[in-house]
């Protein structure tokens, strides 16, 4: 056994703990890039104040809206049941562990190593020719790098504002797939209803078809109108074809997000009525602030400011106070014994000399990094508020549409009825009762593919604002004509 006693300097440790209350934090302090914006945004219709965003509002259910229990209950599914969200889900939780693992840079790192060793020398040594030792030892190591620039804290700041952008983007990823599978349902719906009315429209060209073949049997017609009714007829039935399609290709879509395969899923629906519900036009700005993300995006900033922080900080040097501490003894019996006392302490500094410009390089991409962060967040505040704008004026629009429609369909519920008298009276024939029949059948058709489009518009604007409506807020629907 050899035993070796080193003289520690204690200025060293004085020195570490000095320079820890001395220290500084580089890099620029995270503040919220402005974004130019008009106190107000007006139009014919619409006023609305601009506003700023924030990720610590809850999204709420905003499908409520809809009173629609079946929608409910598939929302309810997919965020039990889809797999992009659980996807999601498990890169937040990477993020957080990630971010454990650069916050744990703050603390000092304690490691126990332990060792019991027979050694044999060579014959051909000075020393210990032919020699035998045994070791056995038990040490704890101590590290602690002294935060003189703020390295560490920036480190932790990037890596919470990381934790951050990923929160953000799975309510975004969560938001996007609610309004995905809100938007397909409102389609099934109307697809639903549309095939019913082409259904009738087709039943109703077959009768027309007959009493124009019964017409020009008796000579009161030619076969041009036979071949205009076969031809609107061979129309409805290639309709007809396209939207069964299309409604499978819908039910397949919701069993996706649903994460079902297409043969064992199955929905049952009933066709729109109403027109959808939507914001008021004056709206608050908190709505605009529930978009995830504008949030992802701030966060994005703030995680690149802190890396300014880290890339000045590796310009300077670096301090770290090492000490260790253990037992070490030939003898295993002896080993827990004072005598067989080992440790050490003590500074280390390292000082960047020459890089070749690579540290300083390192900032200046870190700083431009940062301004296109500035310049992508103050992006998506524009892009979100004029698609807010886009969806109020375009929900306006098709609100004005509908009111025109259902006049149309009372018109030709009237002008029907009167055919119906005076077809009864013997004063017209079928033909006219047919044609008044068709021509409701076909405004119906036309109000319900603008539901179609109302309702994916209205979803839409909930997905601009980040979800969330208040219920004084809301336009109610408008109600069908036909009750």
């Amino acid at each position: 056994m050899y035993y070796r006693k080193e003289i520690v300097s204690h200025g060293g440790m004085f020195l570490a703990i000095a320079l820890g209350f001395f220290s500084c934090t580089l890099g620029p302090n995270y503040s919220r890039p402005v974004v130019s914006l008009p106190d107000t945004w007006q139009s014919d219709e619409i006023i609305w104040s601009p506003a700023v965003p924030s990720a610590g509002e809850s999204k709420g259910t905003w499908w409520y809206i809809y009173n629609d229990p079946t929608l409910s209950s598939l929302i309810e599914q997919l965020e039990s049941e889809n797999y992009e969200l659980k996807a999601a889900a498990s890169r937040v939780e990477q993020v957080r562990a990630q971010g454990t693992q650069s916050r744990s840079s703050l603390w000092p790192s304690l490691a126990l190593s332990a060792s019991s060793t027979r050694s044999e020398f060579s014959d051909n040594r000075d020393r210990f020719p032919g020699g035998f030792e045994t070791a056995n030892d038990m040490t704890f190591e101590l590290s602690y790098e002294v935060d003189l620039w703020g390295r560490v804290r920036r480190t932790g700041e990037a890596a919470s504002a990381q934790i951050g952008v990923q929160s953000t983007e799975y309510e975004n990823v969560k938001l996007l797939l609610q309004a995905e599978l809100a938007s397909t349902y409102f389609t099934l719906r109307a697809l639903t209803e549309e095939q019913n009315i082409v259904e009738k429209l087709v039943a109703q060209h077959r009768n027309q078809e007959g009493l124009n073949l019964a017409l020009v049997e008796e000579g009161s017609a030619d076969l041009t109108v036979v071949n205009q009714a076969r031809a609107a007829l061979s129309q409805l039935k290639e309709d007809r074809e396209r939207l069964q399609q299309t409604i499978d290709s819908k039910r397949n879509a919701l069993a996706t997000l649903l994460g079902q395969t297409a043969d064992t899923f199955n929905i049952s629906t009933n066709g729109l009525m109403n027109f959808p519900p939507y914001p008021a036009a004056t709206l608050p700005s908190t709505l605009l602030e529930r978009r995830p993300d504008i949030a992802s995006a701030e966060y994005a900033v703030m995680k690149a400011s802190s890396e300014i922080g880290i890339a000045e900080a590796a310009l300077y040097p670096s301090f770290s106070l090492i000490s260790s501490g253990g037992l070490s003894s030939s003898d295993i019996s002896d080993l827990i014994r004072a005598p067989s006392r080992v440790w050490s302490l003590g500074p280390a500094l390292t000082l960047p000399l020459f890089q070749g410009y690579s540290l300083k390089a390192q900032v200046t991409e870190a700083e431009h990094r940062y301004l296109e962060s500035v310049h992508l967040y103050r992006s998506k505040v524009l892009v979100a508020v004029n698609e807010v704008f886009n969806s109020l004026a375009y929900l306006t629009s098709l609100r004005l549409r509908d009111r025109e429609l259902q006049d149309a369909i009372r018109m030709y519920r009237n002008s029907l009825r009167l055919s119906e008298i005076r077809f009864s009276e013997g004063l017209t024939d079928q033909l006219a009762v047919l044609k008044g029949e068709q021509s409701l059948l076909e405004s119906r058709r036309k109000r319900i593919q603008l539901l179609s489009e109302a309702y994916s518009a209205s979803v839409g604007l909930v997905k601009a604002l980040g979800g969330g409506y208040q219920n004084e807020l809301l336009h109610q629907g408008t109600r069908s004509p036909e009750g």
